[in-house]
């Protein structure tokens, strides 16, 4: 990261919680995450992890909104304590002891899948109201606006793909619940004890219940199998409708995400291509 040393002794310099150390008081590693720039700090006394934005994603996110949406669902008990942050999404957070994000073997253990889906469940069955509303048809066009033109051909097809799947959908189901919308395995945490936290809430919205699930079944690259059985932990009454809703908003939601990655990122989009095409299949 350009500048790192810079953004981090600004940071220092300016939450209260840092301010009587300096970055070398600390041991500093860098996390995972695409639309912030994360670390982890710790020392003999303290154990935190440290989020600064970076400007060409936080135009993108409402942090107001955020703001709201994560004191709301402190009621719910698998958010970690935020114990400070500002309006540009600048936050210092509780780091969940000796937890670790999820990998692909975890989302095939039945024990720890039950409990990450019960958690969404009461997510989205609760009577929380979430601060701003998410339609993925609408943000798929918006993002799909930012496609560099290099990438503009590979991802057309797909877009246009989209489109009748999106029409269909909205024709069959428009719930709205509260919904967190990022479940990437980077923000699902499992500590030694196997308690789950669920971090990161700055996408979280009002959105189609669909967009968690399919979000999980794309991180864990889920077969229509696999699919199968996440939505019957999410509900009994399972149809073979929703079955296609949710391998609908499996493909819609790869391609945002091939969107985004092609607009901010270096990255190669051979992997997300290639989960694109056998979702299609």
């Amino acid at each position: 990261m350009p500048g790192k040393n810079t953004a981090l002794n600004a940071a220092f310099e300016c939450i209260p919680l840092l301010k009587p150390f300096q970055v070398q008081d600390f041991k500093v590693s860098q996390l995972a995450g695409f639309t912030n720039y994360n670390f982890h700090l710790k020392n003999a006394s303290h154990d935190w992890v440290l989020r600064i934005p970076k400007k060409e994603t936080n135009r993108f996110i409402n942090r107001a909104f955020e703001a709201d949406n994560v004191d709301a669902v402190k009621q719910l008990g698998f958010a970690p304590e935020i114990l400070w942050r500002d309006q540009s999404g600048l936050s210092l957070t509780a780091n969940c002891g000796q937890a670790r994000p999820l990998n692909f073997d975890d989302m095939r253990d039945q024990s720890i899948l039950n409990s990450l889906l019960e958690k969404i469940a009461r997510l989205h069955r609760s009577n929380i109201q979430f601060s701003g509303e998410i339609h993925l048809a609408e943000l798929l066009t918006q993002y799909f606006k930012l496609v560099p033109k290099s990438s503009v051909a590979k991802l057309s097809p797909h877009y246009e793909n989209t489109q009748e799947k999106l029409a269909h959908i909205a024709k069959v189901d428009n719930r709205m619940v509260p919904s967190h919308n990022d479940l990437v395995l980077e923000n699902l945490l499992v500590q030694p004890d196997r308690r789950l936290w669920v971090i990161d809430w700055e996408y979280s919205a009002m959105a189609s219940p669909y967009w968690d699930l399919a979000t999980l079944c794309n991180a864990a690259r889920f077969d229509t199998v696999q699919n199968q059985h996440l939505l019957e932990r999410y509900s009994a009454q399972a149809s073979d409708l929703d079955a296609q809703i949710l391998r609908d908003y499996q493909y819609s939601l790869q391609l945002l995400t091939a969107c985004w990655m092609a607009t901010f990122s270096n990255q190669q989009l051979s992997y997300e291509l290639n989960w694109l095409d056998q979702i299609q299949t």
